[in-house]
């Protein structure tokens, strides 16, 4: 009987398949080669965020961190402090990270209310917005280059007959 050590037990095929498909569809490098380019209008808007995320989970771990045996359950240090105010943000445990802080501090809702509306309501919309609108500049910019390659196969085409028929060579 063999052992399995890491590298017997990876595998592969997967990952093989993936570059497989990726390399065969061109469909799929224009749409990899457009989310490449969108992602470096997304780099503010995401180091904004991440600013936002740390500075919270600075002030949370300040105000809430080891003070109460219930504060010190859900935001015991820095990393994850902030590790759950990114789950916060989008919404996926909504009270389960304030609830300790906010049974022994009703004040809490405060800091949690105005964390989740300027996250969700302002930094999570601006960075969708940002998305969409790159998305749409690259869309469009394939477009352009589309139809300017379809008019200059086209222009050649016709200059081609036009030689043609010059020379006598109608069909």
């Amino acid at each position: 009987a063999s052992v399995l050590t890491p590298w017997s037990a990876f595998r592969f095929a997967p990952y093989l398949r993936l570059l497989l498909l990726t390399h065969h569809s061109r469909q799929l490098r224009t749409q990899l080669a457009t989310v490449r380019r969108v992602l470096k209008p997304l780099a503010g808007v995401g180091i904004v965020l991440v600013a936002f995320v740390c500075f919270c989970a600075w002030v949370g771990m300040l105000l809430y961190g080891g003070h109460s045996d219930e504060g010190s359950q859900k935001l015991p240090n820095f990393g994850e402090t902030a590790w759950q105010l990114t789950i916060l943000l989008t919404t996926c445990n909504f009270p389960d990270v304030m609830m300790p802080a906010y049974t022994s501090s009703r004040s809490a809702i405060l800091f949690f209310g105005a964390f989740l509306l300027i996250g969700t309501l302002f930094l999570l919309n601006l960075i969708l917005a940002v998305v969409v609108n790159a998305h749409k500049e690259q869309v469009e910019a394939v477009q352009q280059s589309t139809t300017a390659f379809r008019e200059r196969s086209l222009r050649q085409a016709y200059l081609i007959l036009q030689a043609g028929g010059a020379r006598g060579g109608e069909a």
